[in-house]
């Protein structure tokens, strides 16, 4: 009876005083800070008007618009320019801002603009107004070139506005800056090949060139635009056996892909009817 009593007495004193610690543990945590910074967050939209002065951008994405305050520290970087500062940003750039929020202020820690993109062909250029006009599809745009815009030919270093020409597939990296769209880099990267024409098949627009002791085959682009005399508009039709063509092209696993054709020269031979056409195999 006594050993029962000591055992369950010890049994009570043990609990009490797990008890107790487990009361003193919970006691010195520490109790949540009111008002504390809320996780880092990410938005992203075009710029809609900067302060330098007051250190704050006005950013606006489709469904809302949000107002930041750039902190001491806050990092800004261009597409062209990892070093910025906030009075570097433009209305209609776009950009994405990292923040965190206290009671209810969104402080930027960092912003980075990053510049859209658009691809299709050159329809019109005018160097003398640094405009140029790109088609894709049913659409197109018209573009400013900013005054340090990089015309990118093949890799190879920038070049100017009067070296692109009708009918080059390009694609423009540019911020719509209101209201005009201003590009910062047009790259060309299509490989060319000039030779004369060997056999035109209507039914598959496959198109062989010959030049010296080299053959190529090329097959045209649904949107490969065919430049005759200079303009743009031209068809399958308009090119003859004997012509000199130059081609933009891409090499996509041995398969050529024409994305430009532009006529050289005409052969003097009339235009061939379409049961004239020579199947290239």
């Amino acid at each position: 009876m006594k050993t029962t009593i000591i055992k369950s007495l010890i049994v009570a004193c043990v609990s009490a005083s797990l008890m107790g610690l487990s009361g003193r543990a919970c006691a010195d945590d520490p109790a949540p800070v009111k008002g504390a910074p809320e996780k880092p967050q990410t938005y992203a939209g075009n710029v809609k008007s900067v302060d330098d002065k007051e250190r704050t951008i006005v950013v606006e994405a489709f469904w809302s618009t949000k107002t930041f305050a750039a902190g001491d520290h806050c990092k800004v970087q261009l597409e062209d320019k990892p070093n910025a500062v906030l009075k570097d940003l433009r209305a209609g750039y776009r950009v994405e801002v990292q923040f965190v929020s206290k009671d209810g202020v969104k402080i930027a820690s960092h912003i980075s603009q990053r510049d859209s993109t658009y691809t299709g062909h050159v329809s019109t250029v005018d160097p003398a107004k640094r405009t140029f006009v790109v088609k894709s599809g049913l659409g197109s745009k018209t573009f400013v070139a900013a005054d340090d815009c990089k015309i990118i030919i093949r890799d190879e270093k920038s070049t100017g506005l009067s070296d692109l020409k009708t009918g080059h597939k390009v694609t423009v990296h540019y911020a719509s800056i209101r209201p005009e769209n201003v590009a910062h880099k047009v790259e060309q990267g299509s490989l060319t090949f000039s030779g004369t024409v060997e056999a035109i098949d209507a039914t598959t627009g496959t198109l062989k060139a010959k030049k010296a002791m080299t053959n190529r085959r090329f097959r045209i682009g649904d949107d490969c635009p065919i430049i005759v005399d200079g303009r743009a508009g031209g068809k399958l039709s308009d090119l003859r056996i004997g012509d000199k063509l130059s081609f933009d092209y891409e090499d996509v696993d041995g398969v050529l892909v024409a994305s430009r054709i532009a006529r050289e020269n005409s052969a003097s031979a009339p235009a061939p009817s379409p049961e004239q056409f020579t199947r290239t195999e």
